[in-house]
């Protein structure tokens, strides 16, 4: 199959991108992969494009600048790998690693240049599904589908898992004060019905707090402050 990025950006300078008209929006580079696409995102810096795709030899990695010059690739065990950024310079990687016993690979690259700076494979595995990672300090969190889990990149210790999920993870916002999540840890239907979520506040993998509420909808940002929406 045959899949086509094409990044738009403006060739205004970012003063006069908020006051420019669509129709002044210009086409600057074009990607042309000749395989399956299954990821792709900008860094929040805008300076990186990062591309999971599958080719008859296998799944690649594929990193970009902002012009979609390639800058490094890594070939990957399976398709069913996800990326998060953990600020502007590193890049998480989780990879499902088939065989009697599932596992997954935890990854860490410096964006720049690829340089491998983590690396595990936990063995019973977790959610490949990363909906996001937040670094603080030496310290990278990352949110999954079923889990929070902590890296320290200091210590060669195991990722672990911080809080497990009974139902599902929803978002997380990095704030002065911590790590705010929110989750659903119920599997009760009425429960559900009346929209229970737990939040919880990560100061410190060993500093963790947690409050379940009824009403919540979506965890959101006012001010670079967090507030739930209910």
């Amino acid at each position: 199959m045959r899949a086509t990025i094409l990044l738009l950006l403006a060739l205004l300078a970012a003063t006069a991108l908020a006051c420019a008209a669509p129709s002044s929006w210009e086409p600057r580079a074009k990607l042309t992969l000749n395989s399956i696409v299954q990821q792709a995102a900008l860094s929040p810096d805008g300076a990186y494009v990062v591309v999971v795709h599958g080719e008859s030899s296998g799944a690649f990695l594929s990193v970009y600048d902002s012009w979609l010059k390639p800058l490094w690739s890594v070939r990957l065990t399976s398709t069913l790998s996800h990326f998060a950024f953990a600020g502007d310079d590193l890049l998480v990687v989780a990879e499902r690693l088939f065989g009697q016993v599932p596992s997954t690979r935890i990854s860490v690259y410096k964006l720049a240049k690829g340089e491998l700076v983590y690396s595990e494979v936990k063995r019973g595995g977790f959610s490949e599904q990363i909906i996001s990672a937040h670094r603080s300090g030496s310290y990278i969190y990352l949110l999954t589908s079923r889990e929070l889990l902590v890296i320290d990149l200091r210590k060669e210790e195991s990722a672990r898992v911080l809080i497990p999920f009974a139902n599902r993870g929803l978002q997380a916002l990095n704030t002065d004060r911590g790590l705010v999540v929110l989750y659903i840890d119920t599997l009760c239907h009425i429960c559900l019905e009346m929209n229970e979520k737990t939040v919880a506040l990560v100061k410190a993998p060993d500093e963790v707090s947690t409050l379940t509420l009824y009403g919540v909808l979506a965890l959101v940002s006012i001010d670079g402050k967090p507030a739930l929406y209910m």
